[in-house]
């Protein structure tokens, strides 16, 4: 099998001195170094790569002019030899040893006293320097200059931890996000579980905290957040002027990211702060001032608590919304500090929150640990001693919520029932979806479930139609069934509102069955009411004249009937067709905006 040569792109000696000039204008610029620490740096790495390489003794200066592109290197500690020094080696062997060492004649071209065996400054050529030794020098320096750089970041941004810093998002990976900061163009990595929100976009500034900087890595060294409780604090500070100017101060924050923050708010010692309201200054007239906060964070809530120096008042304020019964502190050692929180019953999955979201941001605010209890579970605990000491001070205040609560959700649950009757209702779609409710509810138990009953179950006349009937929803005219000798079970008679299905899936017609759209299909409805009337009065039409001729084949004479009873007969035939052609008339098809009637009083 033939195989590909592999094409390897070496560098032009002649360009050396070239792309190192213009490497050390970039890594000056991007690193923000000046010049002459970059050649600094350059000639660290030369003189390392070859004192490793080729002369350990080797001592390397460097004089640039990076202006002009024109730059030299010498070592300086070079030895001077016999003009035959090199007659014996290679060509490779020169280049190296040309390095460390420089024939007698061509040093007193520099200076005519040099004699052998002298130290001397020898120029190097970067130009007839080996592709392997060019290689690792600009290796060497490229990571010198990295290191450098990652140094200095670290020790910029150790000092900004937990600050806030404004960032652009460059680029988004599977790990994360990864932002440039606006400051200094530096690198900072966003992980998945420190972002919030749904507006990060390739493109989009964000306020962002530093949470951790790192020394050594080869990813972004800076990890930035949009979760710490830092952005919330600094974004509630440059809205307040209040907490600007020291007459208020933020004691503590609980958060969780994206759904709800609780601050605590307390004076300073200043004796302006008196005057101030903790809570009216932070939400401002009408809430204004907070709910800016809220539409910065994405529609994150804020609650703010005023804060007390007592520990059980401070839990009592944190645990707003609810009211609090009483808070007991029970030790269980001299760090950790737990309290037992006693709530109104009609209160409890309040205090507790959706998902345990109130009683763990108080825990979090208060830096304690808290077990919340409804007031029925006190009451049955005979050693507990409900001391009163929340903002419910006594048992008849606590009447007085719980009759307040009753008569506010009596309250919401008639304006609801108001709200649904008043709203408008005037498109087909919403009317089909009413219609298809009530016929659901029809086909509950003790409605008229037994109208879908298999017509073979039913007893019947002996005359069976051609034509098969179809279901209809309209009401049938109750039929005795015979009687089962069977032990009824109430168990399997029991009805199940929530998987309600017929007993034979073959003979029976369900309303499920009969309508596959979405909404109850009119039209459908009223065809086959006109099918079910067609064949009824065709039906009536062969029973009379099978009777008809029954009469006519009899031996007996003929009797004389009465023209009154005939025509009595006829009317009575003609009255039944036009009580079942009720079904099919025009006017009940184009019948609609009536909803007083009702179609039982008709008697079929």
């Amino acid at each position: 099998m033939n195989r590909k040569k592999e094409k390897v792109t070496k560098i032009n000696p002649k360009d050396n001195a070239k792309l190192i000039v213009q490497s050390i204008k970039e890594v000056a610029k991007n690193s923000e170094l000046s010049l002459d620490r970059v050649i600094d740096i350059f000639q660290e790495a030369i003189e390392f790569v070859i004192s490793r390489k080729i002369d350990p003794d080797a001592h390397i200066v460097i004089e640039a002019n990076l202006e002009d592109s024109n730059f030299k290197v010498f070592n300086t500690n070079g030895i001077v030899v016999e003009d035959t020094y090199f007659d014996e080696l290679t060509n490779e062997e020169k280049i190296n040893e040309s390095i460390s060492f420089i024939l007698v004649s061509d040093a007193k071209k520099v200076d005519e006293n040099a004699r052998v065996d002298d130290i001397f400054s020898i120029e190097l050529d970067l130009t007839a320097f080996e592709q392997w030794l060019f290689t690792a020098i600009m290796h060497t320096f490229k990571q010198k200059i990295s290191e450098i750089v990652r140094n200095n970041v670290f020790n910029k941004y150790s000092l900004l931890k937990n600050q806030v810093v404004s960032a652009t998002i460059t680029n988004k990976i599977s790990a994360g996000y990864i932002f440039e900061i606006d400051d200094d163009k530096v690198s900072a990595f966003m992980p998945s579980h420190y972002a919030t929100g749904n507006n990060l976009k390739i493109g989009s500034r964000h306020e962002v905290v530093i949470e951790n900087v790192t020394k050594n890595t080869k990813q972004s060294q800076v990890v930035v957040s949009s979760k710490s409780v830092q952005l919330v604090k600094k974004k509630i500070i440059d809205a307040i002027p209040e907490l600007q100017s020291k007459y208020l101060e933020i004691a503590s924050i609980a958060r969780i990211p994206g759904e709800k923050c609780k601050v605590a708010i307390r004076k300073t010692d200043d004796a302006e702060a008196n005057d101030i309201s903790e809570i009216g200054s932070v939400v401002g007239e009408t809430g204004s001032r907070i709910f800016a906060i809220t539409q910065e964070l994405d529609g994150e809530k804020i609650e703010v608590i005023k804060y007390d120096d007592n520990i059980i008042q401070f839990i009592v304020n944190a645990m707003s919304p609810s009211k609090v019964i009483c808070v007991k502190e029970f030790k269980i050692s001299h760090k950790l500090r737990r309290f037992t929180v006693v709530v109104p019953d009609f209160q409890h999955s309040l205090a507790i929150g959706k998902n345990g979201s109130n009683v763990k941001l108080t825990a979090d605010l208060t830096r304690s640990q808290l077990q919340i209890l409804p007031y029925s579970a006190v009451l049955k605990d005979n050693n507990f001693q409900i001391e009163w000491n929340g903002n419910v001070k006594d048992h008849q205040e606590l009447i007085d919520l719980k009759n307040e609560y009753m008569q506010r959700q009596q309250s919401r649950a008639y304006q609801n029932k108001w709200n649904s009757y008043s709203r408008p209702n005037n498109s087909f779609d919403s009317i089909l979806q009413q219609f298809e409710s009530d016929i659901l509810e029809l086909e509950k138990p003790y409605g008229v479930e037994n109208e879908f009953i298999p017509r073979s179950k039913l007893k019947t006349a002996k005359i069976q139609p051609e034509i098969p009937k179809p279901a209809s929803p309209l009401k049938q005219p109750a039929t005795k069934s015979k009687p089962s000798n069977k032990p009824v079970n109430k168990q399997e008679n029991k009805p199940n509102y929530s998987n309600y299905q017929s007993d034979s899936v073959e003979n029976s017609y369900s309303f499920s069955n009969v309508n596959q759209k979405k909404f109850f299909d009119a039209d459908s409805l009223f065809d086959s009411a006109v099918n079910e009337a067609i064949s009824e009065n065709e039906l009536i039409d062969k029973q009379h004249l099978e009777e008809e001729g029954k009469k006519q084949d009899q031996k007996t004479p003929k009797v004389q009937v009465n023209s009154r009873t005939e025509e009595n007969s006829e009317s009575y035939i003609e009255n039944e067709k036009q009580i079942k052609n009720f079904k099919s008339d025009d006017d009940l098809v184009k019948y609609t905006g009536v909803d007083d009637i009702d179609i039982d009083d008709f008697d079929f």
